[in-house]
């Protein structure tokens, strides 16, 4: 889960790294990159004193607290990735692929 609210862009950096350096970039749907983290009710973060700075009010439509992240470029960067999966995407060609004999 790329954003908490503890993630800065030096995390993301090495969070693709990672993914690049380990060849994974085909076994990961892009969707996962833009995860934030859910605070659900009963939550032990909600009483986690370093969660006490970003810690919002809890929202019962979503079934969870709002959180607000250290670093506000986090925050921003993830609703840009969030959004661009609400956008109409072109298709692609998802037919499988021949396996060599």
């Amino acid at each position: 889960m790329p954003f908490t609210p503890w993630t800065n862009i030096g995390d993301l950096v090495e969070l693709m790294d990672f993914v690049e350096r380990h060849d994974l970039i085909g076994n990961i749907d892009p969707v996962h990159y833009c995860i934030r983290l859910l605070v659900p009710e009963g939550s032990l973060l909600v009483d986690e004193p370093a969660m006490s700075p970003h810690l919002g009010r809890y929202v019962p439509e979503q079934l969870s607290y709002e959180w607000i992240a250290a670093d506000p470029l986090t925050d921003l960067l993830q609703r840009e990735l969030a959004g661009s999966w609400k956008r109409p995407q072109r298709p692609t060609d998802r037919s499988p692929r021949p396996t060599p004999r």
